[in-house]
């Protein structure tokens, strides 16, 4: 019953910023639907495909770290009472297919 607001950062060993994986700032990830006790029902899957141009790709080589920022929020209960179970999880997982053509 949660919305999961994520984005993640590419860090230089010191902590500094080398650059984001959204661009357009973090993206949502929807709640799972609940039902009328404010139970989820279902569960949500969200996969997105970003294209990374070469500049970007050379600045994330460069890092030796990610920080991931995780904002979670109950906005679209819709004013309903959200409960939330120790069966129930929010799972993020992370992965990079890379295609590099070289000329």
């Amino acid at each position: 019953p949660i919305d999961a607001d994520v984005q993640v950062f590419f860090l230089q060993e010191n902590g500094a910023v080398l650059d984001s994986l959204f661009t357009d700032g973090p993206q949502r990830i929807a709640a799972a639907q609940v039902n009328g006790d404010g139970i989820s029902t279902t569960t949500v899957s969200t996969e997105q495909i970003i294209p990374y141009p070469p500049e970007r790709l050379e600045a994330v080589r460069q890092a030796s770290n990610l920080a991931l920022d995780v904002r979670l929020s109950t906005a679209s209960s819709m004013g309903r009472n959200v409960q939330i179970y120790q069966d129930q999880d929010i799972a993020i997982r992370l992965g990079a297919i890379v295609r590099v053509k070289s000329e």
